[in-house]
């Protein structure tokens, strides 16, 4: 279990030595934050889709929102919260790309937002929210790793931002916005979990806040943001999903609360 952490002094926080023996062992990480405007969470996990479903229509009626989807390990994951956060959201899946492209379109004629994609068990799920006041909104599919940081390149030229990235059919998705929100965007890939440590602390160092962590095709993708409202933040690493409920309520206990679900290979 490893705990990285950034207080509003940019401090750092308990750090645990790595070994050196090379091999690759699953984690999986939450990063959370304070000063979220999430007032109250919670988070389901369920082998398939149409159960984890069923939990996201239960957890609406609760009005609870859903706040980060992630597939790993045969698990879906969920994690949810109350408090200043879309209220009208919807799903769509697809087993497809190409299929699941019409889908965004008819959700975005329609008023809706993509806020979260995830690919899992051969199957894209997109979560879309309403009222987002988007000015442009864009997507982005690119086979190869270089090719994606060129159109990331080009969309942050265009004036977009970056709000969410997935690996998955072979290829890499980004989700790109405009808003009001003036931002500046940074990101680093790596294949070494402890190297993604040692750039997420360096990055905090000059202001920034870990916006979004994914893993894809070997390498660990992590965006950084810089101008939002949160002032502190950690993110915490654990092999055993056993494990992982006690992560999430430590943070929650620290008074923090969870914005990044993901998992991935932890090279050493």
């Amino acid at each position: 279990m490893k705990f990285i952490t950034k207080s509003i002094a940019l401090s750092i926080g308990l750090f645990i030595s790595l070994p050196s023996t090379s091999y690759a062992e699953h984690i999986w990480v939450s990063v959370a934050a304070k000063n979220t405007g999430y007032t109250k969470q919670g988070y389901e996990s369920r082998k398939y889709f149409n159960n984890f479903a069923d939990s996201i229509e239960n957890r609406w009626n609760q009005g609870y929102s859903l706040v980060d989807l992630e597939y790993g390990y045969h698990r879906w994951v969920g994690i949810f919260a109350k408090g200043n956060i879309d209220k009208d959201q919807a799903y769509s899946s697809r087993r497809e790309w190409k299929k699941f492209v019409p889908l965004l379109k008819k959700r975005q004629k329609d008023g809706y937002s993509l806020v979260n994609i995830e690919y899992g068990n051969g199957k894209w799920v997109g979560i879309f929210a309403k009222n987002k006041n988007y000015t442009y909104e864009a997507y982005e599919a690119r086979d190869e790793l270089n090719q994606f940081k060129q159109v990331i390149k080009k969309r942050w030229s265009q004036g977009y931002r970056l709000t969410d990235v997935e690996y998955g059919e072979g290829q890499w998705v980004g989700i790109f916005v405009k808003d009001k929100q003036n931002l500046k965007q940074s990101y680093a890939v790596s294949k070494r979990w402890d190297e993604i440590v040692a750039i997420t602390k360096s990055y905090w160092k000059k202001g920034y806040n870990l916006t979004h962590l994914d893993y894809g095709y070997g390498q660990w993708f992590t965006l950084f943001s810089k101008g939002g409202k949160q002032t502190s933040q950690l993110f915490s690493s654990v092999d055993d999903f056993d494990d992982f409920n006690e992560i999430i309520k430590k943070q929650w206990s620290k008074g923090y609360r969870v914005t990044n679900l993901a998992d991935g290979r932890d090279l050493n």
